[in-house]
């Protein structure tokens, strides 16, 4: 007989992988299914770089920070192979930019410096603009967090393309399971979630190879890592609101290769590989975390909140389905934060937090008339 899982997570990126091991370190049984395998999309394209947000506070500003504090500690302690701890230099996108800077330092996460354009330069980066440092920050190899993971979880190749409950629990394929969370990005066709309005972005990386030696990693228009092992990654994403993955190419690459030189010294950089990927986002900019609307049941006997009505008695949800989705560019910030917040409501039965929550956007995508 076939085991049953606590949970079975569908989707191997970077929020499926760490929503897995969180379960798993609670004494769950996990499996862990994708039609490709592990980090075969955007996540496993990414840059991955793990720095906090500048800008004005904010609800969003704050919850992006607690993020960021809580990754740091999270891979030091479970992934320490996966992080090189390069800091980052936070840039201005221009001059207009720049003279937000200092509006932005109240705000700032701690333990940051102010950069000159001297210091800048001594760093071997090209800029006129004062930028911040922030030493804690760092990147990830996309490619070790997923070995971290798969060396305790078990994964599936299987491409799943329907949702069956049979007495009380989930069949996919011949498994099954107590609970499912789909972790499967910008491609969420397994159930009606139109209301989460999960917007899709298309993002480029390569790596490099160089003599060069870059101490900190960079950020402005584009990412660039520091040097590790004559390696250096570029990244950014290019296009917003795309809705078929583009081939990659050597132009993209080009692309980035081009911007890049106006900030650093490229002249060595010879290209090892290239990346393409998309990223799933969400319309607020706060991941999508939590239970799933039982859409279907919610438009039949309430019909009138698309004219604004209440849904008296509550939201009604699909029992034991969940959703880890929306995490954006910021998927290896947000992912090992949210998915610990994940685990404690499917195991303890803790109230996810309502800036995640999917409910949240549901009554809003009701009066919009359902589109």
């Amino acid at each position: 007989m076939k085991k049953i899982y606590d949970t079975i997570v569908i989707g191997a990126g970077v929020s499926g992988l760490l929503t897995a091991f969180a379960l798993h370190k609670r004494g769950q049984k996990v499996l862990i299914i994708d039609k490709m395998g592990a980090m075969s999309g955007g996540s496993g394209g990414a840059g991955a770089f793990i720095s906090p947000k500048i800008g004005n506070d904010g609800t969003l500003h704050q919850f992006t920070n607690d993020a960021f504090s809580y990754a740091i500690d999270f891979y030091k302690r479970y992934m320490p192979n996966a992080f090189s701890q390069t800091g980052v230099i936070r840039m201005p996108k221009d001059a207009k930019d720049s003279l937000k800077f200092p509006l932005y330092e109240k705000a700032n996460y701690k333990n940051y410096k102010n950069l000159s354009p001297k210091d800048l330069n001594d760093f071997g980066i090209k800029s006129q603009l004062n930028a911040f440092l922030f030493e804690e920050a760092g990147v990830i190899e996309p490619h070790k967090v997923e070995k971290a993971v798969l060396e305790e979880i078990e994964i599936c190749i299987l491409e799943v393309t329907t949702l069956i409950k049979e007495n009380d629990l989930w069949l996919i394929g011949e498994e099954k399971a107590k609970n499912i969370v789909l972790a499967t990005g910008y491609k969420e066709q397994l159930i009606d979630m139109r209301y989460m309005d999960i917007r899709s972005s298309w993002g480029v990386r390569f790596d490099a190879f160089t003599s060069k030696v870059f101490q900190h990693s960079l950020h402005e228009n584009l990412s660039i890592s520091a040097t590790s092992n004559g390696v250096i990654k570029i990244g950014a994403t290019h296009e917003l609101q795309v809705k078929d993955e583009i081939p990659c190419s050597m132009k993209s690459a080009q692309k980035l290769l081009n911007m890049a030189s106006l900030l650093v010294d490229t002249s060595d950089f010879e290209i090892k590989e290239l990346f393409c990927g998309m990223r799933a986002n969400s319309r607020d900019y706060f991941p999508i975390v939590g239970g799933v609307v039982d859409v279907a049941y919610m438009l039949e006997n309430f019909p009138n909140l698309i004219h604004g009505s209440k849904a008296w008695g509550g939201i009604k949800m699909v029992e034991r389905l969940f959703v880890c989705n929306g995490l954006g560019a910021r998927g290896f910030v947000f992912a090992p934060l949210v998915a610990e917040m994940l685990a404690d409501l499917i195991v303890d039965k803790k109230a996810i937090n309502t800036q995640i929550d999917p409910t949240r956007l549901f009554l809003g995508w009701c009066r919009r008339g359902k589109k």
